[in-house]
């Protein structure tokens, strides 16, 4: 018996060193698969059975954590719980993956597994914040932690239904609201076409080359972003002055038209910088503030505003913007949350700190004909395979791109590696440019030819820009 436990012991570690390497690849289906085989002992039910305190720190805590994103039901978030727990009493001094490597010192091993435990209480903080009747507990695990602030509970324990309740408010009590929050945030629902809708869905959706080959969903994945001069807001004759050489030229432009029905000084806008999210339910983003080049050397610099564009909905927590900048002496007092909702287009002035709430509870069952399958969904992936997409854009009134020569995209070279604010590159130019970098193609998603599929958005383009008729396109402002 006891012979056939230890190697019993011995499969589960090589398994659990494959789930690591699997998670380290981003293979999130995968790894979660391998963990659950991994800490499964017979028919008992994983992380319930209470006998983890073999498995390495940094294993549970990639096992909880993928649980917790892709928890189809309660009893995956109570398995989420226990790994995390788990993860925070572990004793293990390292993970088999770690063991492996040689360059790894003993000191580095324990330093990694104890920042794993505290990244486990961490966590464990969050979930019990975000559970219905967990207030005490959630206050406890805090003040182990030596916490001494948190956001409300409103916040992070959001009311799920609250975008049913707002369209049953009253005309009165919405300009109210409004007058409250627009100076800070506002949200245009219907402001992205259903064309350009769809574009973003497919170049954007989850299985998209425009993650993988960005390195996206691997660990370390650093910030980057990519920015387009924009033309003169009342240039003549724009069509020919400033073509359009990719579809997120139009796409960025008709954003631009919707930042400047909420905040009038984006006009003045000269680059657009965008950068794209596709997370799980379950994930968030800290809270932080919007600035150039990420606030590198110690001056910090905001956009006139930035822009959210809600590619999918259904899946994934709501933004938070505050009303805390960097200079303010005090923490937030007030913020608003904007739940994610396809085709919506949220707006907030971009000195103000802002982030996203993690979902709560399982990831959403959403129906077949859910627009958000389009872009969030395989056809053979399961609903815990929602991801909540989000293209941000950022107006500068004046902005400089990171690169070398051929600022303006023509240049290929200019364009990578990737980092904060490089040039889009031309796609039909990228193509044609036997330099480029090999095995990167992401570009052509976005390939001029692909305009004709929203041939509205490209007649807004070409508009004159002062014609405010329609306003945001005739979305629904709140």
């Amino acid at each position: 018996l006891a012979m056939h436990r230890v190697a019993a012991r011995h499969v589960a570690g090589l398994r659990l060193a494959l789930a690591d390497a699997r998670a380290a690849r981003g293979d999130d289906r995968g790894a979660l698969r391998e963990y659950r085989r991994a800490l499964t002992e017979e028919r008992a039910g994983w992380a319930r059975t209470g006998r983890l305190e073999w498995a390495p720190a940094s294993s549970l805590l990639n096992a909880a954590r993928l649980t917790r994103v892709r928890a189809g039901d309660q009893a995956d978030l109570d398995n989420a719980e226990g790994l995390l727990r788990a993860a925070a009493e572990s004793t293990e001094p390292g993970s088999r993956l770690e063991d492996q490597l040689e360059d790894h010192q003993p000191g580095e091993i324990a330093s990694a597994n104890e920042a794993s435990r505290r990244a486990a209480r961490h966590d464990l903080c969050v979930l019990l914040c975000q559970s219905d009747h967990r207030d005490d507990d959630a206050i406890e695990a805090l003040r182990s932690m030596g916490y001494r602030y948190r956001l409300s509970e409103e916040v992070l324990r959001y009311d799920l239904d609250y975008g049913a309740k707002v369209e049953r408010w009253s005309k009165r009590k919405r300009e109210a609201a409004m007058a409250a929050h627009e100076k800070y945030v506002r949200a245009f629902d219907g402001a992205m076409p259903a064309t350009a809708l769809a574009h973003l869905r497919r170049t954007f959706g989850a299985e998209s080359g425009f993650w993988s080959q960005h390195g996206y969903h691997e660990p370390g994945c650093g910030f980057f972003s990519y920015a387009h001069a924009l033309p003169p807001w009342n240039a003549e004759d724009v069509g020919n002055t400033h073509p359009l050489r990719s579809t997120m030229d139009a796409v960025v432009r008709r954003v631009w038209r919707v930042a400047c029905a909420a905040f009038p000084k984006a006009k003045e806008a000269t680059t657009a910088e965008w950068w794209a999210h596709c997370r799980p339910h379950g994930s968030g983003h800290q809270l932080h503030f919007d600035s150039d080049d990420e606030g590198k050397g110690g001056v910090i610099r905001h956009p006139i505003c930035s822009a959210i564009v809600f590619v999918t909905g259904g899946c994934g927590g709501p933004t938070l913007v505050t009303d805390q900048t960097a200079a303010s002496r005090k923490l937030a007092k007030r913020g608003w949350l904007v739940e994610p909702n396809a085709g919506r287009v949220a707006v907030f002035d971009g000195r103000y700190l802002h982030g996203v709430i993690p979902g709560r509870g399982p990831c959403p069952r959403l129906p077949r004909d859910h627009p958000a399958r389009a872009g969030g969904f395989s056809p053979c992936s399961s609903d815990r395979d929602a991801r909540r997409i989000t293209l941000m854009v950022a107006f500068w009134a004046d902005a400089t791109f990171r690169c070398k020569p051929g600022g303006d995209g023509s240049d290929p070279r200019a364009s990578f590696p990737k980092g904060s604010a490089r040039p889009f590159p031309d796609p039909k130019l990228y193509l044609g440019d036997r330099s480029r970098p090999k095995g990167i193609d992401w570009p052509e998603l976005f390939h001029a030819m692909h305009l004709t599929s929203m041939p509205d958005v490209v007649a807004e383009v070409h508009a004159t820009r002062d014609d405010e008729e329609g306003g945001a396109g005739g979305g629904t402002a709140g």
